[in-house]
């Protein structure tokens, strides 16, 4: 490979470094840290380490990819930082335009690739439950019978909200959780009340 392209792919390579260290500074966290936790990551050979490997593998044409879960953050990045890295460039072949500028493209987008693939993996994962929280009385019998138990005690001349709390001490549930139970059927209920 020409000095002039080897000097090319550096300048790509330090850039994306350095993007990484700010990166990693603006989440508060040290370049060790983050190598420490990839390489436990890739130990574990779980769905991280997946994430990862299937990204380098669709992102970087690397003969023996296979061999990719070996290789740990730290002794790569110091590889790549050292002037080993710049002499194996050099004993690579010239590349057509064409690979240099898919190369150099690769490079330049390897954080923005590595940030789209982590968002849309996250996607994929669960969700938040929606609706708030299971009932704890979820037998509509048992609601109805809640909602009788407030409206005979409240004729026994209980005020509604000694009902609320008497009743929920008796089903393990709060006074509010009673009181929305009372409201689920407004037309049977009286209005006013």
């Amino acid at each position: 490979m020409k000095q002039a392209t080897q000097q090319r792919i550096l300048n790509e390579v330090n850039q994306e470094l350095a993007d990484l260290s700010e990166w990693l500074r603006g989440l508060g966290v040290s370049e060790a840290e983050a190598v420490s936790l990839h390489d436990a990551a890739m130990r574990e050979n779980g769905m991280l380490a997946g994430v990862v490997l299937n990204l380098a593998r669709n992102v970087i044409a690397v003969d023996g990819a296979k061999n990719l879960g070996t290789v740990h953050a730290g002794l790569a990045l110091a590889w790549v930082r050292s002037g080993e890295f710049a002499t194996w460039l050099l004993s690579q072949p010239e590349p057509t335009p064409k690979k240099l500028d898919q190369a150099l493209s690769i490079v330049r987008n390897a954080l923005a690739n590595l940030r789209e693939h982590l968002l849309n993996s996250g996607k994929r994962g669960p969700r938040h439950r929606r609706g708030g929280r299971p009932e704890e009385i979820a037998e509509p019998e048992e609601r109805a019978k809640i909602r009788e138990a407030i409206e005979s005690l409240h004729k026994s001349r209980v005020r509604y909200e000694d009902a609320y709390q008497r009743l929920a001490d008796k089903f393990g549930v709060s006074s509010s959780t009673i009181k929305r139970i009372r409201f689920e059927k407004t037309d049977q209920n009286p209005p006013g009340s």
